[in-house]
Order: C-alpha cells, then structure tokens, then sequence
C-alpha cells in the first residue's frame, strides 16, 4: 500500500473514528442522570427520544453536506474538499468539548450539526481511490480499503472514547471531554499527511456551482442514471438494515444489562474489529469466490441472523457474541455496493456517484435516527426489528432489481489479479 492510499484510508479512519468515540459517550450523557448534563426531571422516554435527536442531527445535516462537498470535490479536486471536511471535523469536537463542559444540550446539536455538515471526507477519499484504481479488480481491493479505514475508526473510536474517560484506568486525568481531544488531534495528524503524501491525479474539473436545490437535485440526478438507481435501492435498505442497529447498540447494551461507557464501547469495538479484519483480508478471497449479488445477499441474511440473536440474547457475552458475525457481513456487502456504485458510472462522475453513497446512507441514517428514536420509547427492542424489517426488503429488492441486465452486468463475479 502506497502512502497516498494510506493517507486516503487514514482520512476515513478519522472520520468514522468520531462516530464510535461519540456514539457512547452521547448515550451516557443523555441516560445517566446522575450526570446533570439534562435536567434530573427528564423521563428516560424522553432521554431516549434526546439520544435519537442527537443522532439524527448529526446524519441528517451529514447528508446535506454531502451533496455539496462532493460536487465541490469534483470541481476545486479531492485534496482541498478533503481539507475543507477535516476543518469542519476539528470545530465539532472543539464544540463539542464546550458543550459538555457546560452541559449545553443545544450546543451539543449544533456541533453535531457543523460535524456532520463536513464529514463527507468518506465519499471524497472514495473518489480518490477510484480515481487511484488500474482496473476493476484493483478498484474492489482500494474500496475494500475503504471500509477497512471505516472499521478500524469503528475500532479506534470506542478504544479512545473508553479508555479515556474512565478513571479506573487513567483516574482524575480521565473525563467525557478527553476523547474529543485525541480525536480533535488524530484529525490535525490526517490533514498532515494528506498535505504530505496525496496529490490528484484525476485532470477532469467540473464547474463550480453550488446552488440550495442541489439536495433536490441530487435525487432528481439520480433517476437520470438508471442503474444508479437501481443500485440505490439496494443501498438504502442495506444502509437502513445496518445503521438503524449500529446507532442503538450503546443504547441497548445500557438498558438491558446495564452497561456503563466501557461496556457499550466493548460491543462498538467487536463489531468494528470484526468489520475491519474482513474488510481488509477476506473481501479479495470472496470476491474470487462469489458474485457481488451474492455478497450482498450473504451480508443480509447474517445481519438478519445478528441482530435476532442480539436482542433475544440472555447474557451480556452473548450479546457481545452477536456483534462478530454483524461486523463481518457488514464488511463483505459494502465494499460490493461501493464497486458497483463506482462501476455503474464513467471516470468524470465517480466524485458525484461517491457523493451520492455517502448521502443516501446519511439519509437513511438521519431518518432512522428519529424514527428508532421515537420507537425507542415503547421498547428497546422496536429499533432493531425494524433493522430486521429493512433487511427483509433488501433480500426482496435484490431478487427483483438484479434480474435488470444493468445490475447483472456490475454485480457478477470480479476476477482479482494475484
């Protein structure tokens, strides 16, 4: 591996990392009243509804962003759009530091708001790989580098958030604030490297434009490209599936065994070590063995299976347990959706196509965020059958849409060069 893919991956890490630091630490702010970081009066309803609210500002204003960074990306190159997101990272966690020195629940959303509004380095450093890639096979493998970068943030995350607010292991130097701090730092490190390691490669421009109905357009661009369209589908049930699970993890593992910030961490970490470790060794080995319909229709139904062993688990390690096979179905069906996405358009559109990924994974994220909120307050086990819910619709969507000669062009088997 290069040192410009590395910086690539790198800048992945990053972000995602913040997602599985602040994902624990939010769900101990909002349940824990003996915090005060809400008022003592609120209902745990009512801290479950918050915790949602949270969530969802974060992906919801990360979809916005989205279209507008990734079109920048394609017009000023992915080196300067990926410093504009890292810029945007580093005022969240600084926002979100003074947030929770003075308990600012509405500080809190809105540096939620501004990380989310720039996180869309994913979608541009997935531009980048591609526009890195010699052929397709070597394609899958930088996207599969992709997601590994994802799944060791996923690792990374919960590690710093865990172990750097827990005073049993750093004592009075530990706090909730700390995380945000190495993180704000890791951030500062991925810009260094970038500036030092990455160039462009990719001549094409497009204008600059950026215009408030670009979010209108985005999904009116879409039904342009047919098979982008078709490919969408399958990745809003997939990302729907998959997040609407992920977010309430901390939160279940909370409720129904009574974690603190570690214990939730614990299961981030399974699940993004077991995401990370596939991601980065086995999806060479399945693409060789298996047509990327078939990954995708591999990762559904372990999913399915996960999460109904997750929420009927009787013990904790059981729990934790579920979060293996999750974290590597995950790792399996996303770097084939993102190859198909990449292959389902020319060299001059892989910015916007990458753009388009990130954003319709953040919507569906940012709605699910609210609806398994709301959901949250009648059980904690309603959001994650309605990730099982989701999951049955991908299935259904896969034997429908693949049978399109578009769709079994871009999700057959892919010969990968030794």
């Amino acid at each position: 591996m290069n040192l410009a893919k590395f910086s690539l991956m790198l800048v992945v890490l990053v972000d995602v990392m913040g997602q599985g630091l602040a994902f624990p630490i939010f769900n101990t702010l909002m349940m824990q009243a003996d915090l005060g970081f809400l008022p003592a009066a609120t209902t745990r309803a009512e801290r479950s509804f918050d915790y949602g609210l949270v969530i969802g500002v974060f992906f919801t204003t990360w979809f916005l962003g989205a279209v507008y960074v990734s079109r920048i990306s394609d017009s000023i190159g992915r080196k300067k759009g990926i410093f504009l997101c890292l810029a945007g990272s580093f005022t969240g966690y600084l926002l979100t530091v003074a947030a929770i020195a003075i308990s600012s629940f509405w500080l809190l959303l809105v540096s939620r708001a501004i990380t989310g509004f720039t996180a869309g380095t994913q979608s541009i450093a997935q531009a980048a790989m591609a526009d890195l890639s010699t052929d397709d096979a070597d394609k899958g493998r930088n996207m599969g580098l992709i997601v590994a970068g994802a799944g060791i943030g996923l690792v990374a995350g919960p590690v710093i958030g865990g172990v750097f607010s827990d005073p049993s292991l750093l004592g009075n130097a530990a706090s909730l604030s700390l995380p945000f701090y190495i993180g704000g730092a890791l951030n500062l490190i991925a810009a260094a490297m970038i500036l030092m390691f990455f160039r462009d490669v990719n001549p094409n421009r497009l204008p600059l434009r950026i215009n408030p109905l670009d979010v209108v357009r985005l999904i009116l661009d879409i039904g342009k490209h047919p098979t982008v369209c078709r490919v969408t589908i399958l990745w809003f049930f997939y990302m729907a599936m998959l997040i609407t699970a992920y977010i309430f993890l901390t939160n279940f593992l909370s409720s129904r065994f009574g974690m603190d910030t570690a214990g939730t961490s614990v299961g981030v970490l399974i699940f993004g070590a077991s995401f990370g470790i596939t991601s980065s060794f086995l999806v060479g080995p399945f693409q060789e063995r298996m047509s990327r319909k078939a990954m995708i229709v591999f990762s559904a139904v372990t999913m399915i299976a996960s999460i109904a062993l997750l929420i009927s688990a009787p013990t904790s390690l059981i729990a934790y347990l579920a979060f293996v096979p999750f974290g590597i179905a995950h790792g399996i069906g996303a770097p084939a959706l993102f190859a198909m996405y990449s292959a389902s358009v020319d060299d001059t559109l892989q910015g916007w196509v990458m753009g388009v990924s990130v954003a319709i994974w953040t919507l569906a994220a940012g709605l699910n965020s609210f609806i398994g909120g709301e959901l949250l307050t009648f059980g904690i086990r309603n959001p994650f059958l309605l990730s099982i819910g989701y999951g049955l619709l991908l299935l259904a969507a896969v034997f429908i849409i693949g049978r399109s000669s578009d769709i079994r062009r871009i999700s057959g088997r892919v010969t990968v060069e030794a």
